[in-house]
């Protein structure tokens, strides 16, 4: 019964765990780091508002529905077939968006560092080294991006 109990624990540590995100501003920004420098979609995902994941939602829904010369040519900034582009769902749109991230002006100011965080009960501006403010919001117990900031 003993053993019964302990496994149980370490179930429930372990859901937690893995479902968890990050629990303040300066976690949140290293949790992006990350995700950039390693292309973690999941990682990534995590960070996201739900107003974020429902952005990208619609962005991949639109791809979808694009005719063929725009669908052409968004495909080709996202180095990538038209077939491939109408078939992005979340976790191909977020691989993609992490490696265009990684040597754009936004993956640079993540990977300059933090100079400082305003934070407020609700919210908090990450400003990089190079002087780029990230914006952060909490919803629920965690720290995620704001939409405004991707």
């Amino acid at each position: 019964m003993r053993i019964l109990k302990i496994f149980a624990a370490i179930i429930v540590v372990a859901q937690l765990v893995s479902c968890s995100g990050a629990l303040s501003p300066r976690a949140a920004f290293e949790d992006l780091r990350v995700s950039i420098e390693e292309g973690d979609s999941d990682l990534f995902k995590k960070l996201l508002t739900s107003e974020g994941k429902r952005s990208l939602q619609s962005m991949c829904a639109a791809f979808s529905d694009m005719g063929s010369s725009q669908l052409d040519a968004a495909a080709q900034r996202f180095g990538m077939s038209s077939n491939e582009m109408r078939k992005l769902d979340l976790d191909g749109l977020a691989v993609h968006y992490l490696a265009s991230m990684k040597n754009s002006g936004f993956g640079k100011s993540v990977f300059s560092g933090i100079e400082s965080i305003k934070r407020s009960e609700s919210s908090a501006v990450v400003r990089t080294k190079n002087g780029a403010d990230i914006e952060f919001v909490k919803e629920g117990a965690y720290w995620e991006i704001s939409p405004s900031s991707l």
